[in-house]
């Protein structure tokens, strides 16, 4: 495409294609010909044709390339047959529903990447456990049972049992600790019948169609199109960045790889998306890079998660601290997922986690955890940055 009008930027995503591979063992997902997750607890395709994997929405489908969505649906269903979960809009509907028996509150929040990936597990767990009531609350549609409750992170379990909370909590998506802790109040596991024997191995394509973005800059700041709809109105559109090495773009709580073909010059692309959102954040892809950059100087790492709400959420504002404070200090960019080793060495367990370093020695009492731009400014103050 040629980029006529730089204050325009129209361009595609490359499709997402989703290998599930039926076993006697499980459900795989296989990614590029590699096994993404071993065994998948849930997949489904919603009735207007968009794909779910574990709780996390992928896109539409393409049925000229995938088959017609509703026969995909049907067969998803008895891959992973739908649970029994309660959804509760509100405290007096939640507390209407636990009076008796073993109940199970999950709280959680519509960001959250881990609050989706433990959503199929949970419903299996219904299905295995039909004595006990699960019941889901978002903490958008019930903030006054999860300020009750004394809710601080997302996921978390509680448990009732005749209307009494009893236990411990369990924060995190951990469903085998859930099912521990039902067991040991009483619960009886029932085997789901489909046997062995039953299973018939074969492999699903799923293929979702393209999206195409527009990002146009006016007077009253930058929007964002998908697809047609507005999504980001004028001034409220988040900081798109692009990786030149993976040309991944991520924006917001989205992102994907730019679509290569047709009339669409990548390049081009690329260009006109850092002259639009101008950042001097690195993105570290070895452990090595990241020694030899913290060696010298000041520098601030975050370490983050595509599917992490609050990284999304201040990465805009990171971006503009990288600008203003470009030969003061170095901004870098980890993505834990991507870094696992590098993570793990630097003591990272939750996103956003920043971390400060001055010729190579980690100033470790001034990290900040969460999307916290106070407490950001402040570290970066104290190590004389002038902000």
């Amino acid at each position: 495409m040629a980029l006529e009008n730089p204050d325009s930027i129209e361009f595609e995503m490359e499709a997402d294609v989703y290998t599930l591979r039926r076993t006697k063992k499980g459900v795989q997902l296989i990614i590029s010909d590699q096994v993404a997750h071993p065994n998948v607890s849930g997949a489904k395709v919603a009735e207007d044709g968009s794909l779910e994997i574990m709780g996390r929405g992928l896109g539409k489908l393409d049925e000229e390339a995938s088959g017609d969505a509703a026969a995909l649906s049907e067969k998803l269903k008895t891959w992973f047959p739908p649970g029994q979960v309660k959804h509760a809009h509100s405290m007096t509907e939640f507390d209407a529903w636990n009076t008796s028996g073993i109940t199970v509150g999950k709280f959680s929040a519509k960001w959250c990447g881990p609050c989706k990936a433990v959503a199929p597990a949970i419903e299996k767990l219904s299905l295995q456990y039909p004595d006990v009531t699960f019941i889901h609350v978002d903490e958008d549609e019930a903030k006054s049972l999860f300020l009750r409750e004394k809710i601080q992170s997302y996921p978390t379990f509680l448990f009732w049992q005749d209307g009494e909370k009893v236990g411990q909590k369990v924060e995190g998506a951990d469903a085998a600790s859930v099912e521990a802790k039902i067991a040991s109040f009483g619960a009886q596991k029932v085997e789901l019948q489909i046997s062995e024997e039953e299973i018939v191995e074969e492999d699903v394509v799923l293929t979702c169609e393209r999206d195409v973005f527009c990002i146009e800059k006016t007077s009253s700041g930058i929007s964002l199109t998908v697809n047609g709809k507005l999504a980001a109105e004028p001034g409220k559109c988040p900081h798109v960045e692009i990786n030149r090495k993976t040309n991944k773009v991520s924006f917001g709580r989205g992102g994907g790889v730019l679509f290569s073909g047709g009339n669409f010059d990548v390049n081009a692309v690329a260009d006109a998306i850092q002259a639009m959102f101008p950042t001097h954040v690195t993105h570290i892809h070895s452990v090595e890079e990241f020694d030899e950059i913290i060696a010298d100087g000041i520098v601030c790492a975050k370490f983050s998660a595509d599917w992490c709400g609050p990284c999304k959420a201040i990465a805009g504002f990171y971006h503009d601290l990288s600008n203003k404070l470009e030969g003061q200090v170095k901004f870098l960019h980890i993505d834990v997922d991507e870094q696992k080793i590098l993570s793990q060495r630097e003591e990272v367990s939750a996103m956003p986690t920043f971390h400060f370093y001055v010729d190579g020695a980690k100033k470790s009492g001034m990290m900040v955890r969460g999307a916290n731009k106070d407490a950001l400014n402040k570290s970066l103050k104290s190590l004389g940055a002038a902000i």
